[in-house]
This record gives C-alpha cells, structure tokens and sequence, in this order.
C-alpha cells in the first residue's frame, strides 16, 4: 500500500511490523520509567535518591553503548535485540513483584535499575543500527530514523500520562506488570522478521572499530560539535525527570498524574519537532536548528528552576482538590506502616526530617502568613515560604479540658488557629483542674478563636453534632486530634466490666468515631491531618501482661491510624499517631504513678510542641506513622530538652510501650 512521502519507510514490511510492535512495547517503557522515578522517591523522599536512580539508568549507556555497537557488527542484531528485550521485560516482572508485594528496597530498586541501564546501553544501539537491515530502500533510511523519534517522543506523550493515572489508581506494581507485557509485542514482530543479510567483513580488532569510530567521528566537525552540544545538553538539561516527582509534590502538593503530565509535555514538544524532521525531504539546513533548540531547552530548565508563579499555580490547584500520594510517599519517618507489620522498633536508625508543609525547611514569620500574594491552596507564598503556622485553621480536639489536649490546643491558638475543645468537664471538677470554657478562654487570650463544646466522645449522635457545630462556626475542620483516653492499669482479674467498657469507648471507640465524622469536612482541607496519641504497636508480651485491657485500647487507636492511613491517603489526609518518649505530667500520671514518676516527667509542652510540627508538616508526604515527640522535635532542628522537665537535672522515667 502506498504511504504518504513523510511515512515512506513503513513502505518496508520488516519495518513496519518492527515499528508496530515497538509502539507498543515503547508506551510500556514510558509508563515504567515514571513507576521507577516515583517508587524512588516514595520510598526515600530524597531527590538524591531519585538522582541515582536516574544515574544508574543512564550511566551505562557511556561506558557499554559503543562496545554494544561493536558487538553489534559481529552478531545478529535481530537475535541480540531479542535477549535483551527479554532480559528487560524480566526486569519488569521483578519490579511488579516486588513491589506489588511490598518488600521492594532501595538497594533492590538501584540494583534493578542499573541492570536495566545496563541491557539499554546494548538495546539503543542495536535497534538504531537494524534499520538499515529492515529497509527496502536504504535511501528511506533518514525517514526511519525520523519516524524512530516520532516513535520515541509520540509514546513519551501517552505513556507518562497513562502511567500517572495508572500509579494513582492502583500503584505502581500495575505499571510495571504493564511494561513487561508490552515487550510481547516486540519480541513476537522481531520474531517474524526476516532481515537483509549484511554485507561480510574481513574480521578486525573490536578496539580497532571502536578507535575507527572515534577517529571517524571526531574527524568531521559538523558531527564532532553535535556530540559535544548533546553530552552539555544531557549532562545539564536531560535529568529533568529525576526531579519531577518532588517537584509535583514539593511545589503543587500534587501526585503521580501531575508527573506524568509533566514529562508528557516534554514528550509533545519533541513529537512536534519529529514530525517536522520527517517531513524533510533532507537533513540539510537542521545544522541552525541545533543551537536555537539548546537555547530553548536551557530556558525550559530555568523555568523548572522557579515553577512558582501565581497563574500556573492558580490553575493547577484551583480545578479541584490536590489529590493524595497514591501509595502513600510516607517518609517511614519513625514507624511506618509496613514497620509495624514487620515489627520493627529501630525508629532512631530510620528517623527522617519532617517535611514542612511545602517541603523546605526554613520557617516563615507568622506574619507574613497572610501576606500579599499568599497562595491559601498551597498554603505558602508564591516565593516558596512554608507554611509553618496554624493560622485559620479549624482543630477538632477530644479531651481538651486539660493536659496534653489543652496545650495543643493553646499552642495552635497561638498561631491564631480555630479551636473546637470537645470534653466531658463542664463543669468544675472538685480534684483535677480546667474545664472547656476556661481553656476556651485561654485559647481566645493566646489568640485564638474557640468553641466549647460539652461532649460525651462515647455518643455517636453528639459526636456528629459536634463536628457540624464546629463547621458550623469556623466554615471546616481541618484537623483532628484523637488525644481523650481512659487508663486503668489494672490485672485482668481486676479489671471490672465498666471499666473494660470505659476504655474500649473512650479510646479504640472514639477514634474510630470521631474520625469518620470529621472526614467529610478534612476531604475539603488543603493540608488535612487526623493524629491521635498512641503508642507504636509491639507484641510483646511484657507492654499486655498487668493492663492488658488498657493495652487493646490503646494498641485499638493505633490500628486506626494504621488503617485510615491506607484508606485516607488518596484524599490527601494524613493519619498519624503521636507518643511521648517520657512520662508527662498529666492528671493521669499524678493518679496512676507514684510521685517520683512525676518528678522524673516531661511538661505537656513537649507534646503539643511536635503536635504542632507534625500538623504543619505536608498531609501527602507524611502519613501512616508513629511519631515519638522527642525524635519529631530532634528532626526539625530541637536540642534543647531540659526546659521540658519536670525537675530539670532528674533522670527522666520512659514511657509504657517504648524499648
């Protein structure tokens, strides 16, 4: 059948059935390297990481690629290209096991991407070089090579999208089972070729070809300059897609569709420039093109450089929510979710910095929060301050009649944040002290707004109509803390009834409760975090034996964090829980322990202080962990801990639950 003179070479049967079967195995290979560069950054959070990752990929491509073209001319390419694609959709297979598992590493990820990096730098070369054994014509051969770039670039345009709607829908196990079922294609087209036999050559020296090459290559400038011109470009221009997922999650607050988007663009410029170099009828004149596309390409990069402009931002954010980091990109900041299932309780060896609310560090002057040009969706300025303040935001918090429920909230109130404080104490208790108008009062005194609320966390009705007052009154929730708890350090034996069923009600039952009620409305929040103070869990015997009904019920609140976590991430709430590293003197610790455990704890000043971090910390980056106040206050800068003691000088006493 004829085709039109800018597809001429499809007019070759070999090349046209290679070309339809590496279509498809090339979106494959599209929607993994965005799998690859977003499963590295999730498990780390470290665009170094992501960086070696893209280093390991490509490094072998200037080491082993002009050997592979040396073997090339000795072997079959067909049969050399067909152990290859085979090795690399193994590699896929691995990858999409591993991860749909969830026990991939970062060692196992670098790993698979190097010998992937290493089965490319023989692949590129040898299917660049069968061409010419493919075609009918060898003067069809510069369309081949053109169409081969509308190829490389039309897939870079579909795959990376389709492969960010696939990492938000299922993970990015779905991606890579995708890339090694594409490489069917090719592999059957490769197959069923039957190539031109090439022309025999007397036997040299491969160090002779590879010198013959270099010296051919450097011997004419035009192609001397432009390899030049495309090593500066690779080496300074080319690692754009290392850093595209932190850049979708640091500066949009936006997930894997956004990344793939991102490099999609990319791959719609190029498309358009393969169409025009098929088109030609020659490569004569391109040699101008070269240095006012590197221009072009610098001047994208610095865009990249500074992505912060309001309008880009306003449209971006403004079209709907910014969605949750499918499968979670939880730092594993102290203990993760899948450290809990492994049981692990090495938390200082895999401690990370928080990440602030946009992903720097440095902190911005509460006064400038609501600064001209504030962005409120992204929750910073558009010259990349950080929100590290809980002005205008909404708390919910259970229990903050006293202890470490009141000094979160005086804390976010001194941010001028709108706290609702739902307790029990309405009235004045004849032993223990604050009841929820006095710590409304203080709250309003600190500079905050408040709303006090009479509520019995064991009501399912109240609670509902609680979370709708606050609503109500402050126009949202976007925070919850879990924080009212019952104890009762009591032997099963003597453990009666009432007070079991207080526990269970009080601490697993309002949780779980109060969260589902004030998910509908943190659905709405642009940074929406639900914590709840409970321990890390850990099975051993010793944190049951002599409470064991108080430790259900606290280990119950942790299993909520742990599965609203996985639950919740896609909406952008993160779920985490928070403990003390020490004792803190709260009214139950001055009931339940002796006094010389009171003297040897910490102030609730300490809590509310890494409550407060955690809070203004990044929803879709920080998910699904178990938080110690210490290690959290250490993270982001603290080293100061005597101003928190009790009895400064006084060896402190370590919490319940805590190696």
């Amino acid at each position: 059948m004829p085709f039109p003179h800018s597809l001429r070479a499809l007019e070759s049967p070999n090349f046209r059935r290679y070309y339809i079967g590496q279509s498809v195995s090339m979106i494959g290979t599209w929607v993994q390297s965005v799998a690859v560069m977003w499963l590295a950054y999730r498990l780390s959070g470290s665009t170094w990481f992501t960086g070696l990752i893209g280093f390991l990929n490509s490094a072998p491509h200037l080491f082993l690629a002009p050997f592979a073209g040396v073997l090339g001319d000795r072997v079959s390419r067909r049969r050399m290209l067909i152990i290859v694609l085979a090795l690399l959709s193994l590699q896929a297979a691995t990858l999409a096991t591993l991860s749909g598992l969830g026990i991939i590493t970062m060692p196992q990820l670098a790993a698979l991407a190097l010998f992937a990096g290493i089965c490319n730098a023989f692949e590129t070369p040898t299917r660049q070089s069968i061409f010419v054994q493919l075609l009918e014509r060898r003067e069809d051969l510069a369309n081949a090579i053109a169409l081969n770039s509308m190829l490389m670039n039309g897939t870079r345009l579909i795959g990376p999208s389709i492969g960010g709607v696939l990492i938000a829908a299922f993970g990015e196990s779905v991606c890579f089972a995708v890339n090694s079922v594409s490489y069917a294609a090719v592999l059957a087209a490769l197959m069923g070729l039957r190539v031109n036999p090439r022309p025999r050559r007397s036997p040299t020296h491969p160090l002779h070809d590879l010198a013959e090459g270099w010296r051919y290559a450097m011997g004419i400038l035009p192609v001397r300059w432009m390899l030049f011109s495309l090593a500066a470009v690779s080496f300074s221009i080319s690692p754009y897609a290392t850093l595209m997922p932190a850049i979708a999650v640091r500066t949009f607050g936006q997930g894997a569709e956004l990344v793939g988007l991102f490099i999609g663009a990319v791959g719609l410029g190029a498309f358009v420039a393969a169409v025009g170099l098929a088109r030609r009828p020659s490569v004569r004149g391109l040699g101008k093109w070269i240095p006012s596309s590197a221009i072009a390409a610098d001047a994208g990069r610095r865009g990249e450089e500074e992505p912060r402009d309001e309008l880009l931002h306003d449209v971006l954010h403004r079209r709907r929510p910014a969605r949750a980091l499918p499968r979670g990109l939880a730092r594993r900041a102290h203990r993760g979710a899948a450290d809990v299932r492994r049981g692990r309780h090495d938390r200082d060896g895999r401690r990370r910095h928080l990440r602030p609310a946009n992903g720097h560090v440095s902190l911005t002057p509460e006064g400038r929060v609501r600064a001209p040009r504030y962005h409120p969706r992204l929750g910073r300025h558009p010259d990349g301050q950080p929100m590290k303040t809980l002005q205008g935001k909404t708390l919910f918090i259970t229990g903050a009649s006293r202890g470490i429920g009141r000094e979160i909230a005086l804390r976010a109130a001194r941010d001028g944040a709108h706290v609702a404080v739902a307790a029990k104490t309405a009235e004045p208790h004849p032993k223990l002290p604050g009841t929820i108008h006095t710590v409304a009062e203080e709250i309003v005194a600190a500079g905050g707004r408040a709303l006090a609320i009479q509520l019995d966390v064991r009501d399912e009705e109240a609670i509902a109509q609680a979370v709708q007052r606050t609503a109500a009154e402050f126009g949202g929730i976007d925070i919850l803390v879990n924080n009212a708890s019952a104890i009762s350090l009591t032997p099963t034996a003597a453990t009666p009834t009432r007070r079991y069923d207080l526990m269970m009600g009080v601490n697993v039952r309002a949780t779980f409760l109060c969260s589902q009620a004030c998910i509908p409305f943190l659905k709405k929040s642009a940074n929406p975090h639900i914590l709840t103070l409970s321990p890390p869990i850990s099975m051993k015997a010793k944190w049951f034996a002599g409470h064991v009904a108080y430790t259900m019920s606290k280990y119950g609140m942790s299993m909520c964090t742990l599965g609203m976590a996985e639950e919740l991430k896609r909406d952008g709430i993160a779920v985490n829980s928070l403990w003390p590293q020490t004792t803190i003197a709260t009214a139950a610790v001055e009931v339940h322990f002796p006094a010389e455990i009171l003297k040897a704890s910490r102030h609730a000043a300490i809590m509310a202080d890494a409550a407060h971090a955690i809070l203004t910390s990044e929803a879709r980056a920080n998910t699904g962990n178990f938080y110690i106040d210490e290690e959290v206050l250490r993270s982001i800068g603290v080293t100061d801990f005597e101003r928190y003691a009790v009895t400064p000088g006084v060896p402190l006493f370590k919490d319940l639950f805590l190696e």
